[in-house]
């Protein structure tokens, strides 16, 4: 399966174009400011060089956030677009199933749930659990909490991952921390698993998710615009 998986979430923008698992190529845009302008582009040229079109692809896959607010609707928008475009399916990944996925390796079997935690600035971060399974299923709706809160999730673990650096002075309780990123090749693969577990359920309800909302808001007289 010819996979194309789209991660703006994260400040930065990279795509990339796997088969069955394995990456073929990938593009990386490291300036967030620029990704409105370059991210199809960053598309095509992974087509080209592995010698693609769109008729070749099976899948489309990008991350909905939590992240970024600009990048994730950029993101969101170029994948959306494809869809209409080309009808190729269209899969959404969390930034948190994503990192958990990429996690799950570092577990045993018997060692049932991994929590993520990102960083979501001003003391705060996005959190959720999630079952060490085949399609790692969340347990509960993310959350977004105090740096003081975080106890609860690091005592119900055996894994808790994270994206940066803010757990280095907590207890941890009895819970493994390990601070893990996951790749676009984490999204591909993933994106399949629920494509092929979903039974014709994707491209519904295809959301960003932000959880906190966004800081930018219309004024009022523009709100019903």
């Amino acid at each position: 399966m010819y996979i194309i998986a789209i991660d703006t979430c994260r400040g930065r923008g990279s795509v990339s174009l796997t088969k069955s698992g394995k990456l073929l190529v990938e593009r990386n845009e490291p300036d967030g400011g620029k990704l409105a302008e370059r991210l199809v582009g960053m598309i095509n040229s992974c087509l080209e060089e592995a010698g693609c079109s769109f008729s070749n692809i099976d899948l489309l896959a990008v991350t909905i956030g939590p992240g970024s607010f600009t990048g994730i609707r950029i993101g969101m928008a170029a994948a959306k677009g494809l869809r209409i475009a080309t009808k190729i399916p269209l899969i959404g990944i969390s930034t948190l199933q994503a990192t958990a996925f990429a996690a799950q390796k570092k577990l045993k079997p018997e060692e049932s749930i991994i929590s993520v935690l990102h960083d979501a600035k001003r003391g705060q971060v996005y959190a959720q659990r999630f079952t060490n399974d085949k399609t790692i299923s969340s347990i509960k709706e993310p959350e977004l909490l105090s740096l003081d809160d975080i106890n609860d999730y690091l005592a119900k673990s055996y894994l808790t991952v994270t994206d940066s650096d803010f757990l280095d002075n907590i207890n941890n309780g009895n819970s493994k921390l390990a601070k893990i990123s996951f790749t676009n090749a984490d999204v591909a693969m993933l994106a399949e698993i629920h494509f092929s577990e979903n039974k014709g359920e994707y491209n519904k309800n295809i959301a960003p998710l932000y959880i906190r909302p966004p800081d930018a808001k219309l004024p009022k007289n523009h709100a019903s615009a």
